[in-house]
């Protein structure tokens, strides 16, 4: 226990050298690339956010600076909010995390949805999570 602990603690805690470097160089280097990134996120994140107000049964606030979504679940046949998750997975192939492992005051009745992949593959996504909420 001795002897691995402080290697545990290492990679948990501090990056290693050759990435701190490999961070500095990234933040001297062009920075053009950030405003298209930040553009396609806004792309990403308003079809996101548009398509699950949609939906009967969820709601959702846009995020302001974020790379996820985390609708509210207003009508939840499943009980809790890990169920709910659970069961989409299952029956839908769509992966999402249960708000309640985010806390349950604020976290619980909701899910965590990223919207960083493709806009087919979030369509998609989208489709089933509509399939699943009316089913």
């Amino acid at each position: 226990m001795r002897e691995h602990l402080p290697k545990l603690a290492r990679v948990r805690i501090a990056t290693s050298l050759p990435v701190q470097y490999a961070a500095l160089e990234s933040l001297r280097g062009p920075q053009d690339y950030i405003s298209n990134f930040v553009s396609e996120m806004k792309k990403h994140r308003d079809f996101v956010i548009k398509r699950l107000n949609e939906m009967h049964g969820l709601s959702c606030p846009t995020p302001k600076g974020a790379f996820y979504a985390f609708p509210k679940i207003e009508d939840n046949r499943f009980g809790t909010d890990k169920e709910f998750v659970t069961k989409l997975l299952e029956q839908k192939g769509v992966l999402t995390v249960h708000g309640s492992g985010f806390g349950e005051q604020y976290g619980s009745g909701h899910f965590r949805l990223v919207y960083l992949p493709d806009l087919k593959v979030l369509d998609s996504a989208m489709n089933k999570i509509q399939e699943f909420v009316t089913q």
